[in-house]
């Protein structure tokens, strides 16, 4: 059986884009992505993700990429604040499966939402008639390994575009709300420019404190 896995890297930072990844896999392989150690992006150090990054695209059928732009991001925040979030990226996740091949049968999601069957029901609305069954839960990422390797994927191509940015900008930390390193390169650049860098969501309440 052919199986898929979803998942998305870069949600919470103030810096740059959320990037969703699609794995789809024959569900006899998933076993090989648990014996090279296949986890959870977020436990691996960033040297292990890039060398399970290149395991996991030679055992893929087919890999789906959808990068969502800091602007895209703060519409939709702005719109109807973080749970517009939510309904972005259950769109996004609607589009990758409308292009997934009828051979998928089955696809097992990272859920967002704390309530895992509303962010379902928001992937159904967009999906229409599409016969797939659909495992949406909370930390899926940790519990199915086809997300862990989704993960994987996602997570080592937003660090490639934060690297990109860190050799035009300089030194831009993590890009978290919570790394000082980010708030100093932001701080920084509003003492010589009008407005915040074109890489920031400008949606997030974290840069509130930056106006005043």
């Amino acid at each position: 059986m052919i199986i898929a896995g979803i998942d998305e890297a870069g949600r919470g930072p103030l810096i740059g884009p959320m990037v969703l990844a699609c794995i789809v896999m024959d569900n006899e392989l998933i076993k090989y992505l648990d014996k090279v150690g296949v986890r959870d992006s977020k436990i691996l150090s960033k040297n292990r993700r890039k060398r399970l990054f290149n395991i996991v695209t030679r055992l893929a059928t087919s890999i789906y990429i959808v990068k969502i732009g800091v602007r895209e991001i703060d519409l939709a925040v702005n719109r109807i604040n973080i749970d517009g979030l939510n309904e972005l990226e259950a769109k996004k996740v609607s589009e990758i499966i409308l292009k997934l091949p009828e051979s998928v049968r089955e696809i097992y999601i990272d859920s967002p939402d704390k309530d895992s069957m509303k962010f379902k029901r928001r992937i159904r609305k967009y999906i229409g008639d599409r016969d797939i069954k659909i495992i949406c839960e909370i930390n899926a990422d940790k519990k199915y390994r086809i997300v862990s390797a989704a993960s994987i994927i996602a997570k080592v191509i937003r660090d490639d575009i934060i690297d990109e940015y860190k050799k035009k900008y300089g030194e831009i930390g993590s890009g978290y709300p919570s790394d000082n390193r980010t708030i100093n390169f932001i701080k920084n650049w509003l003492k010589d420019h009008e407005d915040f860098p074109p890489i920031v969501r400008k949606s997030w309440k974290t840069l509130e404190k930056f106006l005043h």
